[in-house]
């Protein structure tokens, strides 16, 4: 549903046209439902395992905190860059631990996405864009299953402006999320997935593949429907 409320390139939230989700912005979602985390962790085997899992949990919490900082209403742009430092450096500290890279190069990515794009100008935001999108594309080369990584790399691309051409690209990355993970997404990002490949098909002229996508998330995430 379109509304006030803008993304960070300056459109709004995804449309909910013939969906029976709605949404008031992608982050604004994910924290609700608890998903600031990076998804699709794997701790590397070992006895430092519980170790590397205690690293990342600090480091996700790290990330919550400075998305909430950079979205707040009136954010105060110092204090959210240094909570946006904090997370940056706990990634780093989990990386030392022994954390899977591809753990480590999404957390940094959406540490770029969420905490830092927010608060940017709209130049320094599609650097930072790209900058998210480099690494998320790294954490794929390092782990091709790892969800966060595919998931934000898609939804860098859907917020885009049209004109710069990334609709093809998001709906592939976002197909890819769907046909893999499905319902395995969780009630956090799922619906989103489902609502955002909708509103790329309608973007691409498929009105009956965006309906039906809409369907099929409704379907799975009931307790996400309006």
């Amino acid at each position: 549903m379109r509304g006030s409320n803008e993304d960070r390139t300056g459109r709004g939230a995804p449309s909910a046209r013939a969906a029976s989700f709605t949404i008031a912005g992608w982050a604004t979602l994910l924290l609700l439902a608890g998903a600031g985390e990076v998804w699709a962790q794997r701790a590397p085997a070992g006895g430092n395992a519980a170790a590397v899992a205690a690293r990342l949990a600090l480091a996700d919490s790290a990330l919550r905190a400075c998305e909430v900082a950079a979205t707040a209403p009136g954010a105060d742009g110092s204090a959210a860059g240094q909570s946006a430092d904090r997370a940056e450096a706990a990634y780093g500290e989990a990386e030392r631990a022994g954390a899977a890279p591809a753990d480590v190069l999404t957390g940094r990515a959406s540490v770029l996405s969420r905490c830092r794009i927010p608060l940017a100008n709209m130049f320094r935001k599609g650097e930072l864009a790209e900058e998210s999108s480099e690494l998320a594309r790294r954490a794929i080369a390092a782990d091709s299953m790892h969800l966060g990584a595919r998931f934000l790399l898609a939804m860098n691309d859907f917020y885009m402006p049209e004109f710069l051409g990334r609709t093809d690209a998001a709906t592939q990355e976002m197909e890819w999320v769907v046909e893999h993970y499905g319902a395995r997404a969780g009630p956090g990002l799922g619906p989103l997935a489902y609502l955002c490949l909708g509103d790329l098909y309608v973007r691409g002229g498929r009105k009956a593949e965006a309906a039906a996508t809409w369907r099929k998330g409704a379907a799975l995430f009931p307790g996400r429907a309006a």
